[in-house]
């Protein structure tokens, strides 16, 4: 199976730090926060260094990411593809597609969300060609990623602006049947979440992928500082369980 992480963000959210650090490379007791969901695919059940491929998109400070995890990782071979700017993550996929082109479904993450081994297993196993991986975050704050889900909760019915109490973290079962969307429907960004709206509108059946927790270094609530403290111990605390 393609696995393509999406590492090319500026981190505006980070201020001073995303002015010389990338944000996928915050350190987290010395690790660098990407490489415990690398670590987390490489182990996870199935995952074959020989038949599977990972892509990383790398773009702002993308040198810090190519230095770091080289052109091989954990024995498995890595391959980079560069998005000039910050267009979004429906262009960033389209770029990796682009590189190498995929006949079946990928799965594609966010750099800045904490991705574990069973939610990778889980997505590779789906049956479905296109997932979404979701988890419940109900605050005042408006978020776009909110989606709406079927009632029997095993369908996304609405993948942008929805209405339900679950978000989409960033971890995406991508067909190649919306490749060709991909810049169709631009808001701020060339984003991937309102082509798979689109795409369900047209009769695309969506998976929901259900996650524990959303732990993601974008997190602004209540501040930036505050969702840094609680991912940092989230993510200690896992290494010392594990």
């Amino acid at each position: 199976m393609r696995f393509i992480c999406l590492a090319a963000g500026k981190g505006t959210r980070f201020k001073q730090l995303g002015t010389y650090l990338q944000k996928c490379m915050y350190p987290i007791g010395g690790i660098p926060f990407l490489q415990f969901s690398m670590e987390n695919l490489i182990e996870s059940a199935g995952f074959d260094p020989d038949e599977d491929s990972i892509t990383l998109v790398v773009g702002h400070f993308g040198e810090q990411v190519r230095s770091y995890f080289t052109d091989e990782f954990r024995n498995t071979r890595i391959t980079y593809v560069d998005q000039a700017g910050a267009a979004g993550t429906g262009h960033a996929v389209l770029k990796a597609y682009e590189a190498e082109p995929f006949r079946e479904p990928a799965a594609v993450w966010l750099a800045d969300t904490y991705i574990s081994a069973d939610l990778f297993h889980e997505i590779r196993q789906s049956r479905e060609e296109a997932v979404l991986t979701i988890a419940r975050h109900v605050c005042e704050r408006k978020h776009r990623e909110r989606v709406s889900v079927s009632p029997d909760g095993l369908r996304i019915t609405r993948a942008w602006q929805g209405t339900s109490d679950f978000v989409d973290i960033g971890l995406w079962k991508v067909p190649p049947s919306v490749i060709g969307s991909m810049l169709s429907h631009k808001t701020d960004e060339h984003r991937y979440l309102p082509v798979v709206e689109n795409a369900i509108e047209d009769g695309l059946r969506v998976r929901a992928l259900y996650a524990d927790k959303w732990l993601h270094l974008g997190g602004t609530e209540p501040s930036v500082t505050e969702n840094l403290k609680s991912l940092t111990s989230a993510l200690i605390n896992r290494v010392k369980d594990s």
